[in-house]
């Protein structure tokens, strides 16, 4: 499976297209260039241009292992990811991956590159610099947080019409409301 990496210094983006059939060796040969942050940050943005890459002689054994590899590497966790594939056996098994690895939220899979390539200069790491190490972490955790709250919120006031807080100061007791 040979892999091209390609930095897009000018739109802050990495640029990987992947070929043949996949192969642990060369994929953790790859994660490790990409979190060297040698050439760019280990958190920067890619899309993996994966329309050659040939789905058809994979098996789910494969993709279980490469997945796992990706533990490895903790820099990629919540990294903007787009997958382009050419057809529905690439999407389901990139659609796998994405279960198989937790990235569902931070990665999106397409058949088309250009809409990939929209949807990665719109994530919110492009209101950054694209030349600075770009840690999402802290966003991501917010974003889940403020998520789980209105989901909370939401569903007391279904059952309820209690409002929830006020919130108190750190070290200030329990909220009451």
């Amino acid at each position: 499976m040979p892999i091209i990496l390609e930095f897009d210094s000018a739109h802050g983006v990495l640029r990987a297209a992947a070929t043949g059939l996949p192969a642990l060796g060369e994929f953790r040969q790859a994660m490790e260039q990409i979190t060297s942050g040698v050439h760019y940050p280990p958190t920067v943005p890619t899309i993996w241009d994966l329309r050659a890459l040939d789905f058809a002689n994979i098996d789910s054994q494969a993709i279980r292992k490469i997945s796992a590899s990706l533990a490895g590497f903790p820099a990629r966790k919540n990294v903007s990811i787009a997958y382009v594939v050419a057809d529905q056996l690439g999407y389901g098994m990139m659609r796998m991956w994405q279960s198989l690895t937790e990235t569902a939220d931070n990665s999106r899979v397409f058949y088309d590159y250009d809409k990939a390539d929209q949807w990665i200069s719109a994530a919110p790491h492009h209101l950054c610099d694209p030349h600075k190490e770009l840690d999402l972490s802290a966003y991501c955790q917010f974003a889940r947080a403020i998520k789980a709250a209105e989901a909370y919120q939401h569903n007391s006031c279904k059952h309820n019409s209690a409002v929830i807080g006020p919130f108190p100061n750190p070290g200030q007791g329990e909220a009451t409301g």
